[in-house]
C-alpha cells in the first residue's frame, strides 16, 4: 500500500512540477509581451511627437491617432491592473493552513497558470491593435520618415522602424 501511495505522490509531484515550469514560462512570455508592447508604444509616440513638433500632419489626424492610442492604453492599463491583482492574490494564497486550504490554493495556482496564458494572448492582441494604428495612421502622418517593415520578423509579424530625416 505504501508503494502505491508513494507512486501516486510521485506522479502528482511530477505533474505539479511540470505545471510550475509552465507557469514560470508563461510568466516570462507575459513579461516579454509587455516589453514588446512598451517598445511599440514608445516608437509610435515618438513618431507622433515628432510629427506634431514639426507640423508635419493635419492636427485632426494627429488628434484621432492620439485618441486611438489612448483607447489602447486604457485597455492595456486594465489588463495590467488585472495581472498585478492576480500576482498579489497568488502571493497571499501561499500554501498554509489546513489541508482543505492547501487544496483550494493548489487549484487557485492551476487557475493562475491558465490566467497567465490568457494574459499573454490579451497583451498580444493589444500589440496587434498598436500595429494596426501604426499601419493605418502613421504612414499618412509622416510618410517619408516612417517605414512599416513587412519583412518577416521571427514570427512573420510586421515590425515598425522609424528614423527621423534631418
Amino acid at each position: 500500500m505504501e508503494s502505491f501511495s508513494c507512486n501516486i505522490a510521485t506522479k502528482v509531484l511530477e505533474r505539479l512540477a511540470s505545471r510550475a515550469h509552465k507557469e514560470i514560462h508563461w510568466s516570462k512570455d507575459v513579461k516579454g509581451e509587455l516589453n514588446k508592447f512598451h517598445e511599440t508604444l514608445l516608437t509610435i509616440t515618438k513618431v507622433l511627437q515628432y510629427a506634431e513638433e514639426n507640423h508635419m500632419a493635419n492636427p485632426l489626424l494627429l488628434a484621432d491617432c492620439f485618441r486611438k492610442l489612448q483607447d489602447v492604453c486604457y485597455d492595456m492599463d486594465d489588463v495590467l491592473d488585472e495581472y498585478e491583482y492576480k500576482n498579489l492574490r497568488m502571493q497571499v494564497l501561499k500554501p498554509k493552513g489546513s489541508m482543505k486550504e492547501k487544496v483550494h490554493n493548489l487549484f487557485s495556482i492551476a487557475n493562475s497558470v491558465m490566467s497567465s496564458y490568457k494574459m499573454g494572448h490579451r497583451i498580444k492582441n493589444m500589440r496587434k491593435r498598436l500595429g494596426e494604428i501604426a499601419a493605418q495612421n502613421l504612414s499618412s502622418i509622416c510618410p517619408n520618415e516612417l517605414q512599416i517593415c513587412m519583412a518577416c520578423t521571427r514570427r512573420g509579424r510586421p515590425a515598425l522602424s522609424w528614423t527621423p530625416q534631418m
